[in-house]
């Protein structure tokens, strides 16, 4: 079957009613920048959140749309390729490494689909480039392929632009589930410090840095785009107001949908026999408790000990408060397991966090099931059934934990 948008709208909808979802709770889904995908979303009506590390990586190739840089980035690649081809030159190269007392490493090439990876071929050149230089330089049908001194300071300036992103990408690869709510402030981060033009930076790593940055800033400023982002990074305990612009605005909306839930439970309770009934069905009222003790004395000074009922209101703005109060969230540890234990005492909170924090910031997670599938379902073992195949993929990936 051809991946096409209408094709893939159909099996999702297929699968969301096999497996007995309802369309009606889907906040959003999480995607890769693929048009079939894009596709597929807008025909089901579905909201849809890009996979930020696509967008990472995707601004990061607009950082590198320059003249110079493609150019410099050819004569590497075509170093690289020098090398792989060559068994010969790859024995050099070990020597030429021992020789200067470098690091016994072999050189990278860049792929457009794997994060990081241009900057990975970028430090690695400029670390072996003595030895890469002396090996293409004895070889007159190769010498031509060695980088030049200017190439040098090039590959240096994109270093500097991409060292920063690329220990974001490999801190994003690393998670095992990254939810919507640090996307907030990851753009922030990045904002601020990683594309922020240093004084020592040269003038093609200022002009890289910009260019990613106003690259990222167009994937991200769709206004409900934003709200939703600030709204999931609130629920997380380990930002709340932190990466909030428009506080009164996530105020009254999170205020709007907690009341809508405590609503829906009075709504749900309403159904349930009230005294009368229960009292005509022969179940008796529970007796009233004699005053004894200090409370026979000093009841009336102290008036009633129960509780005050708060009104639904007052419920939402005093669980609100309370979780607003609460001390921070590590930013090591997991929203998720946080809210498996605090949901007892802020339980209004928790649904909303339910609700936003399901959404993924990547679709690493997705592509590594697609992953393990691929290396599970093999060319030998092609007549495998699909549920086989679903337990197989289930345990390939549980039993690592």
């Amino acid at each position: 079957m051809d991946h096409t948008g209408t094709n893939i709208a159909e099996a999702l909808e297929e699968t969301i009613q096999q497996w007995g979802l309802e369309v009606e709770k889907l906040v959003g889904v999480t995607t890769d920048s693929g048009s079939n995908i894009k596709l597929a979303c807008d025909l089901l009506n579905w909201n849809r959140l890009s996979c930020f590390g696509h967008n990472l990586n995707l601004a990061v190739g607009k950082g590198l749309n320059d003249a110079r840089v493609q150019r410099t980035l050819r004569v590497v690649r075509s170093a690289v390729a020098a090398f792989s081809r060559s068994w010969k030159k790859q024995r050099d190269l070990v020597i030429a490494q021992e020789q200067r007392g470098l690091e016994i490493h072999k050189l990278k090439v860049d792929v457009v689909t794997r994060w990081g990876s241009a900057y990975d071929m970028v430090e690695r050149m400029l670390e072996q480039m003595d030895a890469v230089r002396n090996v293409l330089s004895e070889d007159r049908a190769s010498s031509h392929l060695s980088p030049s001194w200017q190439d040098r300071d090039v590959l240096q300036s994109i270093a500097a632009a991409l060292k920063g992103l690329k220990t974001m990408t490999d801190a994003l690869a690393a998670e095992k589930c990254v939810t919507v709510s640090v996307v907030k402030p990851l753009l922030s981060h990045l904002a601020e410090e990683v594309l922020v033009a240093e004084n020592d930076d040269t003038d093609l790593t200022k002009e890289m840095k910009k260019r990613i940055k106003d690259d990222l800033e167009a994937r991200y400023d769709d206004p409900e785009l934003s709200f939703l982002l600030e709204l999931s990074s609130f629920l997380d305990p380990r930002f709340k107001l932190n990466y909030v612009s428009n506080r009164a605005e996530i105020l009254e909306e999170v205020e709007k949908e907690m009341r809508d839930l405590t609503d829906s439970s009075v709504d749900d309770s309403s159904h349930l026999p009230s005294s009368s009934q229960s009292g005509s069905s022969g179940m008796a009222a529970p007796p009233s408790k004699k005053a004894k003790g200090l409370s026979k004395v000093l009841g009336r000074c102290l008036g009633n000990s129960q509780s005050v009922q708060l009104t639904p209101r007052q419920q939402v703005k005093q669980e609100l408060d309370q979780y607003l109060s609460h001390p921070q969230l590590d930013v090591e540890a997991s929203p998720l397991d946080w809210w498996k234990t605090e949901a007892v005492r802020y339980p209004n909170v928790a649904k909303l966090a339910r609700k936003y924090l399901c959404l993924c910031a990547t679709s690493v997670a997705a592509e590594r099931v697609f992953s393990c599938g691929g290396h599970v379902v093999s060319d030998r073992r092609t007549y495998l059934k699909p549920e086989r195949v679903d337990n197989l993929v289930f345990l390939a990936l549980n039993m690592k934990n």
